[in-house]
Parts: C-alpha cells; sequence; structure tokens
C-alpha cells in the first residue's frame, strides 16, 4: 500500500496504473492515413513488435501521439484516437473501451483531458499537406 498526496491509502495496482510511463501511438501508411492506434509502456520493443517480419503493421510509420500519461489517460485518448481516426475499420479490430466497460467514463474523462494533442496533430498534418 502506498499513500496518495492527498492523504488515502491507495494499493499497489492502482499506484502502478497512476504512473506516467504510457504513449499512446499511431501507425501511419506511406499515403499519410492512420491505419492503426495503440498504446504502450515501452515505445522501443512495442515498435520493433510492429515491424517484426509477418506483422501486417510492418512498413507503417509508428508516431506518438503523447507520453508521460497514465494508464487512465492512455487507455481513455487511445479510445478517442480510434474513434477520430476511424482505425476501427482498418487495423485495430475492436475498440479499446468497449461501450460496457465499468471504467468506461473513468477512462473517458481522463482521456479527454489530452484529446487536444489528436486535434493539433490532425490540424498541423492538414497545414502540412495543404502548404498553410
Amino acid at each position: 500500500m502506498a499513500v496518495s498526496t492527498a492523504g488515502a491509502i491507495i494499493s499497489r495496482d492502482v499506484e502502478k496504473k497512476l504512473k506516467k510511463d504510457h504513449t499512446v501511438y499511431k501507425l501511419v501508411d506511406k499515403s499519410g492515413k492512420v491505419q492503426y492506434v495503440g498504446r504502450t509502456i515501452n515505445v522501443t520493443a512495442r515498435e520493433k513488435a510492429h515491424n517484426t517480419l509477418g506483422s501486417k503493421t510492418v512498413g507503417l510509420d509508428f508516431i506518438p501521439i503523447k507520453s508521460g500519461l497514465n494508464y487512465y489517460q492512455a487507455r481513455g485518448l487511445e479510445q478517442i484516437a480510434i474513434l477520430k481516426y476511424n482505425t476501427k475499420n482498418y487495423l485495430n479490430s475492436i475498440y479499446g473501451i468497449g461501450p460496457n466497460n465499468k471504467n468506461f467514463n473513468t477512462y473517458m474523462a481522463a482521456g479527454r483531458q489530452f484529446a487536444h494533442y489528436v486535434n493539433n496533430q490532425i490540424s498541423n498534418e492538414t497545414l502540412y499537406w495543404t502548404g498553410q
């Protein structure tokens, strides 16, 4: 058990989930289309796994969306990015968070804090490709 900054006792499991070691990322094809959104605590290993021969994601560019997230923030931001980029129809065969998940609202509230990163990336990419 650990003690939070508010003085409450929290479990090791919750303490681990509050550690800001998660990254949400996207995999982009050569045309710039986002094909997959995921999350990881080990960017190097995850990028290597995506580029392993035989993987459906070989050759896609690994681009971090946001790092330094806790578990709750990462789960929510991943789901928001899956919806924003509409990758469920591509390589994300399922949503990151199912609508019946008991923690759905917690994850989504935490992810919304960082959703502007997804929108800013889209805006910046649009400006780049349109030359503005």
